[in-house]
């Protein structure tokens, strides 16, 4: 019986032994890879985010001008290339209107590499304040603003005390104030917003004296847009001796209220 089952337990352990297979079967089996070898991975696509090529044109300048001689009103676009190749994009010129903004001029700037290039367009004159701005789609900046002030000759002037503006004599049965309305002045400072007053005194025989008294205590305002017209004003004013300033348009921001 014990022999019996030694001779079974050695034949299972041969079978064993010879069912593996010997180091050149296993070679054939599972080539070595080599230290060189670069096994191939997936093939990729595309990257997600390619890079977009940056902008060449750069908004050196918008700036806005009045033609008196022509009464328009100029913009103009000056565009600079920062690389060496050449370069173009569309621009639009637009004007606010107060609540949306309306394109007044467009085109296509080409600018050669390393240079720059001026581009304008015109609009109606106007005195009135104007705000603009110009876009340049391949831009760096993308967009531009500018702003035009009010073109207007701005005088302010004040009188705290009572001056005499003339001294007429009247004439028998003549009232005071009809006197009074015809001094040259009285026109004119009621027109610029002085107080006038008329004070009578008796003089020779039937005659008498008539003075025009004129005063503005608080500072008074005058705008004016055109040169000469405000040059007219500005004389007669300093000629009353009152207090002045004269504000040219070319340092005026806004308005002063």
């Amino acid at each position: 019986m014990i022999r019996c089952f030694l001779v079974i337990t050695m034949l299972a352990l041969s079978m064993t032994v010879f069912a593996q297979p010997t180091r050149d079967q296993a070679k054939k089996i599972v080539p070595p890879i080599s230290k060189n070898q670069v096994t191939p991975g997936p093939k990729l696509g595309p990257p997600i985010n390619p890079e977009i090529p940056k902008p060449m044109l750069s908004i050196a300048a918008l700036r806005i001008h009045r033609l008196e001689e022509t009464k328009t009103i100029a913009l103009e676009l000056e565009a600079h290339n920062t690389n060496f190749k050449a370069a173009e994009s569309e621009y639009i010129f637009e004007r606010w209107t107060g609540t949306t903004w309306v394109a007044v001029g467009r085109g296509v700037v080409k600018v050669p590499g390393r240079g720059h290039i001026y581009t304008t367009a015109k609009v109606p004159y106007s005195v009135d304040a104007l705000q603009v701005r110009v876009r340049v789609p391949q831009s760096v900046e993308g967009m531009r603003e500018a702003r035009l002030a009010r073109h207007v000759y701005i005088i302010r002037y004040r009188c705290p005390e009572w001056r005499i503006a003339s001294t007429l004599v009247g004439r028998p049965g003549e009232s005071i104030g009809s006197v009074g309305e015809r001094s040259i002045h009285t026109a004119f400072l009621r027109s610029a917003g002085f107080e006038v007053s008329f004070h009578g005194r008796k003089g020779a025989r039937d005659e008498y004296e008539v003075t025009t008294s004129y005063r503005a205590p608080q500072w008074l305002v005058r705008e004016f847009t055109e040169a000469r017209m405000a040059s007219e004003f500005f004389n007669r004013v300093s000629a009353l001796r009152a207090e002045h300033v004269f504000t040219p348009p070319e340092t005026l921001a806004v308005s002063p209220k």
